[in-house]
This record gives C-alpha cells, structure tokens and sequence, in this order.
C-alpha cells in the first residue's frame, strides 16, 4: 500500500470516528421526554411528604394526593418541560398547594417557580 492510500485511508476513519463521536455526544446530552416525565413523578412524592410533615395526622386526609393539571414538552428553549400540580391533603379545609415546575435543559433536573395556597371551588374542581 502506498503512503498516500494509507494517508487517505487513516483520514477516512479518522473522520468516521469523529462524527461518530459526534453523534454519540448528541445523543447522551438530550433527554427523552419519557425520561424527563419520570422525573418528574419521582420528586412530587417527596414534594407531597414536605407538605405534610409537620401536619398533624387528624388534619390530613387518609391518603393525601396529587394531581398533574398540565404537563407540556418543548423541543426548543431554556426548558425542556412545565407542569402544574395540585397537591390535596387537608381534611377539613378546603384548601389545596399549586406549584409550578420547570425542567431545566442544561441542569438536566426539575425546579419549582411557582407555590401558592388555593381554596378548592367545587365547581371548579368537577369539570
């Protein structure tokens, strides 16, 4: 084999590996939405037991819960996602937590931008 066949060849693979390289880069840094979702469903558990700590247990529901209001996906942005909860766990008070979260592309992790106290509107409640 000639020096110049075995430049060009030791180029060629070079390239092929640096775009492989490339693409396998791409790929680990972009979370699916699945994965981002699951995420998400792994911390409002924790989020639901800070709520109730401390409350006392005549207070709170049987089984205090949580709904996902709003769940959105972007594929462009500072965040990948947002999602509204509602966390019920008040037995007598018709009061519920809504907090906001987004999930933070770069960070690679959700974060809370919005708690507020809302009293619960049956009519609302039962659309």
């Amino acid at each position: 084999m000639s020096v110049k066949k075995s430049r060009i060849l030791i180029s060629t693979v070079l390239s092929v590996m640096l775009v492989s390289l490339g693409f396998l880069l791409v790929s680990c840094t972009i979370e699916s939405e699945e994965i981002i979702k699951k995420k998400l469903e792994l911390i409002i558990p924790d989020d639901m037991k800070g709520i109730t700590e401390g409350i006392p247990e005549e207070a709170l529901l049987d089984k205090p819960y949580y709904k996902i209001t709003s769940y959105k996906f972007y594929k462009k942005g500072l965040y990948s996602a947002k999602a509204d909860v509602d966390f019920y766990f008040l037995k007598k008070v018709e009061l519920k937590i809504v907090r906001k979260f987004r999930y933070h592309r770069s960070k690679k992790m959700w974060e809370r931008y919005f708690n507020e106290y809302r009293y619960i509107s049956e009519a609302a409640e039962n659309k």
